[in-house]
């Protein structure tokens, strides 16, 4: 028997609920709830289903109230969520609604700006605040992806925006498991929130480490030169990452692990450069040997099956 309270403590989705009344029917147990009880007639499956749908739409309706005070917050001047974990170089203060400069905290944010409008690159900064001891927000070590978060966050200009973004959550096709998609929002749906948060970085200097980040020419230094064809494909033996292709001198393949020459020193990985040619070449010979003993792969094959692997839909 599975027990719950009520109906809109399982779920407060009516399609939730008809999937739950079969599984449980399948698997031969029986669905009770505390506070309600239904038959186990056509009716009364019929009454649950209606009862579900009430949930339903009464989460919808919490849902937009929770939204229309959220935005009538904003609207007077005060931070929605304010509670939550904030920004590196702000605390939140609960009285006035709105954030307060952290000394110390803004002091690192000035000190990224003008590490990075020098010339100074995105993970050299990260490797000198870890080396220096500073801590991030949380108090973990800092990563390029921290770096890249602080330098496109306009909030640093003294502009508050809520509603910017509409968070969705869509289903993978590949995996079937649902993922966290942002879109940004029409302007016209924006609510500025005036005096909410200090400047700590001049709209001058934000918008100069934007053009910097946005600059093509910077984008094509980044793209590949050669051909790697098992980038991705294998694997350190060390750690287990991928392995990814890199260029030396503009001439030699060589292979090696991502995390070997990309992100912070704390986190590099000691893994040597490999021939790409040699790789490839094992790679390929290795394949036909494979692909020239049908016992090999039927042995694959049944290897895979016993595992659960199901070969037609992979």
């Amino acid at each position: 028997m599975i027990v719950a309270y009520a109906v809109d403590r399982l779920s407060r989705n009516q399609n939730h609920i008809g999937v739950l009344f079969d599984e449980v029917e399948q698997a031969g147990a029986k669905l009770q709830f505390v506070t309600e009880k239904f038959e186990d007639t056509a009716i009364g499956r019929f009454i649950l289903a209606a009862r579900a749908f009430i949930g339903e739409v009464e989460r919808e309706k919490i849902a937009e109230r929770t939204m229309r005070g959220k935005a009538e917050r904003a609207r007077s001047g005060k931070i929605p969520q304010g509670t939550g974990k904030g920004i590196y170089g702000y605390l939140y203060d609960k009285t006035s609604g709105r954030r307060v400069v952290a000394t110390t905290q803004a002091k690192i944010v000035r000190g990224i700006y003008s590490d990075f409008l020098s010339g100074i690159s995105i993970v050299n900064i990260t490797n000198c605040l870890n080396e220096s001891g500073v801590p991030t927000f949380t108090g973990a070590k800092w990563y390029p992806v921290t770096i890249h978060h602080v330098l496109k966050n306009e909030t640093y200009t003294g502009r508050t925006i809520y509603r910017r973004t509409l968070v969705s959550m869509i289903r993978d096709p590949n995996t079937g498991r649902k993922k966290r998609r942002v879109t940004e929002r029409d302007p016209s749906e924006w609510i500025e929130i005036e005096g909410a948060t200090p400047t700590i970085i001049d709209p001058q200097i934000f918008q100069a480490a934007q053009r910097i980040l946005d600059d093509p020419e910077r984008r094509r230094r980044g793209r590949r030169i050669h051909e790697y064809f098992l980038s991705g494909r294998t694997k350190c033996l060390l750690c287990g990452r991928a392995m990814v292709g890199q260029t030396l001198r503009g001439t030699y393949r060589y292979y090696r692990c991502r995390r070997a020459f990309a992100g912070p020193k704390h986190d590099r990985c000691p893994a040597l450069y490999v021939r790409a040619d040699d790789l490839e070449r094992a790679v390929r010979e290795q394949a036909a040997r494979v692909l020239a003993n049908p016992e090999l792969i039927l042995a694959e094959a049944d290897r895979l099956r016993n595992k659960g692997v199901n070969l037609i839909d992979s």
